[in-house]
């Protein structure tokens, strides 16, 4: 059974290419251009992985989402991605105790590499 992620990311742009870039490598993915729509849709819908952008349109930013999907979902993995950290995201970041952080742009290679080892610690 593949690997599910959820994008969530509000340029679309990115989301979309990030989407395109994961399918390519064999993973079934979903977006959300929100952390509100995220949660609806992770209601709805297992996901193994959630790469959540930190900064986000909408009331909620990611770390908040990330903390209420760790909140609810403690099975499921969440790997920021962000283009700029500043001093105080990072150290909420670091409390949400994320699996990774990834810097935008995404390199396939980066990001493929994390999820492989994801995919062999739960084998």
């Amino acid at each position: 059974m593949p690997i599910k992620i959820l994008v969530v990311e509000d340029e679309q742009i990115i989301a979309l290419d990030t989407k395109l870039r994961l399918e390519e490598m064999g993973y079934h993915v979903d977006t959300a251009s929100s952390g509100e729509m995220a949660l609806k849709i992770i209601e709805n819908d297992s996901f193994d992985i959630v790469l959540m952008d930190v900064s986000l349109n909408g009331k909620l930013d990611g770390i908040e989402t990330a903390v209420l999907i760790r909140n609810s979902y403690s099975n499921l993995l969440v790997i920021y991605i962000t283009g700029n950290i500043h001093l105080d995201e990072n150290e909420k970041i670091e409390l949400t105790r994320p699996y990774k952080c990834l810097s935008k742009p995404l390199e396939d290679t980066e990001l493929e590499k994390v999820i492989e080892n994801y995919v062999e610690a739960c084998a």
